[in-house]
């Protein structure tokens, strides 16, 4: 069970119809391949169990600043996903996800550490997934309005006055004056 350290706003639950999919996914790779053909009779008669379980471990809840996804049947995963982080939450339905349903929902953040076209998080079968998107979508908005920083120097504005054309103004500004400085150092004074 995922124990968030935060406050929970809302509990994402899985569609039933995922044990099924769950089910003929594993059993349409095992033909595919070539080599998991002797394990069909195995997940014929054990694979029904495997998926039950891995359904009874998926937990998906959003917290006041962090999104918790825990899931796995002999390796427990829990991930805490900021929700500043993330970047994008990505709708997706395959033909065998539409055929029951179900859609996956990717959670990706900035500075990724899942791999090259991965994602951080990929929430397969949570009901309602585009209103569960649009409430992680929400919530990080509210927290980022209110974790804007403050800039304080003699030549900055205050970043919360979302005013984008003065700030840009005095990073050219800034940037006029390294310039001039290190003309008038010259070519040959430069490190």
């Amino acid at each position: 069970m995922v124990t968030p350290r935060e406050k929970v706003l809302f509990q994402g639950r899985y569609d039933e119809k995922w044990k099924m999919y769950c089910f003929l996914n594993v059993l349409w790779v095992l033909l595919v391949m070539i080599v998991g053909i002797p394990a069909i009779p195995f997940w014929l008669l054990f694979g029904m169990v495997y998926c039950n379980k891995a359904f009874a471990a998926k937990e998906c809840l959003l917290c006041e600043a962090s999104l918790v996804v825990g899931h796995g049947v002999f390796f427990k995963t829990e991930k805490t996903i900021p929700l500043d982080k993330i970047q994008d939450l990505t709708l997706k339905e395959g033909p065998l996800l539409k055929a029951f349903g179900l859609c996956s929902l990717k959670v990706e953040t900035a500075g990724q550490s899942a791999p090259q076209g991965g994602s951080d998080a990929d929430l397969v079968g949570l009901r309602d997934a585009r209103g569960f998107r649009d409430r992680v979508l929400d919530q990080r908005d509210a927290i980022s309005k209110h974790t804007l920083p403050e800039v304080s120097s003699a030549h900055t504005v205050q970043v919360k006055n979302h005013d984008g054309d003065s700030v840009l103004a005095d990073i050219r500004d800034t940037l006029h004056r390294i310039e001039d400085k290190l003309t008038a150092a010259g070519p040959g004074n430069r490190e």
